[in-house]
């Protein structure tokens, strides 16, 4: 069916078909700091003018800014941990001389891993589960989260009339889904923008939101790796 059509996958070589790679816009990003970026007078002096602190999530940010990075894009970095991505290498004696303008020694920005291969991506996923999928009690309803539960084939706490416990189920099966990848989406993305229908929907009742989990869902009988999808808006 056109309709459930994966785009990116039949675009796929024989090789990539065969490997199955995952893929995530954050590597993208990544790949445009550069692996060693030396910070000049003018960086550091702008950061002591700013009354800001030489810290390493400010620096990656400025150099971010300067490489053209889209932030949207590399917005699980701090998920991820600033410092398992980044480090600074200090010369010995370093020290900024105010009179000459100038660093006497050297800070560079090293980047310690040029992208998340698919290993770091399997153990991302849960992580991104039970820091995205927190599902508000108070907004969410019964109705909802049943439909949801119903999709995903999630029975435990089904017949609870607790919202709570639903929920709690519900991010747990989704946990557990991520985890073992048992929807085998290879694109984290995606894997993302389910996780916000799923909560979109639970909470808020969006039609669309459930129309693009239910389609997702549907893609899972394809019988290969879900890479894209044609988002219904």
């Amino acid at each position: 069916m056109s309709f459930l059509k994966d785009k990116e996958w039949d675009q796929m070589d024989w090789l990539n078909r065969a490997v199955e790679p995952y893929i995530f816009s954050f590597n993208l990003e990544l790949a445009k700091i550069p692996s060693e970026f030396v910070l000049k007078y003018s960086d550091v002096i702008g950061f002591v003018k700013d009354n800001y602190e030489i810290r390493l999530s400010a620096v990656v940010n400025r150099v971010m800014t300067k490489s053209g990075v889209n932030k949207e894009g590399i917005s699980m970095l701090d998920l991820l941990g600033i410092d398992e991505i980044f480090e600074f290498r200090l010369e010995s004696d370093t020290e900024l001389d105010l009179d000459q303008e100038i660093i006497k020694g050297g800070i560079t920005l090293v980047k310690k891993i040029e992208s998340l291969n698919d290993d770091m991506i399997r153990e991302l996923l849960p992580t991104l589960v039970m820091n995205i999928l927190r599902i508000s009690s108070s907004r969410g309803n019964a109705s909802t989260v049943n439909e949801v539960m119903d999709i995903l084939d999630c029975k435990e706490a089904r017949s609870s009339s607790s919202v709570r416990k639903k929920a709690s189920a519900l991010t747990d099966h989704v946990y557990n889904v991520y985890k073992d990848n048992t929807w085998n989406i290879r694109n984290v993305d995606l894997a993302i923008k389910m996780l916000y229908w799923i909560k979109g929907y639970c909470e808020n009742a969006d039609r669309c939101s459930l129309a693009n989990l239910s389609k997702l869902k549907c893609m899972t009988h394809n019988g290969h790796p879900i890479y894209s999808m044609e988002e219904i808006k």
